[in-house]
């Protein structure tokens, strides 16, 4: 099956160059399930990125709907602060949590 897959892959370029797809057909659909990369990656890479925004204290894997999400733990919600989060990061879904200061106990 693979083989017929990369064989689909590489017919458009075999031909003409106009010939590859009629103008009225829709593009193809790319199954994102197959193309994300693991959470626990995408977390491990964009954690310092997030952190180096003003009021993020953490970051952490959670889950939403039932589904593996990014949270994104803040002192304390604004505005500004939602604006400088993404909602997503590789096609995983940010969750933004108001924790308040985190201090070091002693």
């Amino acid at each position: 099956m693979l083989v017929s897959m990369l064989a689909l892959l590489g017919a458009p370029g075999c031909g003409s160059r106009g010939a590859s797809r009629g103008q009225n057909e829709p593009p193809p659909v790319v199954d994102t399930a197959m193309t994300l990369r693991p959470i626990e990656d995408v977390l491990r890479d964009h954690t310092p990125a997030l952190m180096r925004i003003p009021g993020v204290v953490g970051t952490a894997q959670g889950e939403e709907g039932g589904q593996p999400c990014i949270i994104v733990f803040v002192a304390r919600r604004s505005e500004a602060l939602g604006k400088s989060i993404p909602r997503e990061l590789e096609g995983h879904p940010v969750r933004i949590d108001e924790v308040g200061e985190i201090r070091p106990l002693r």
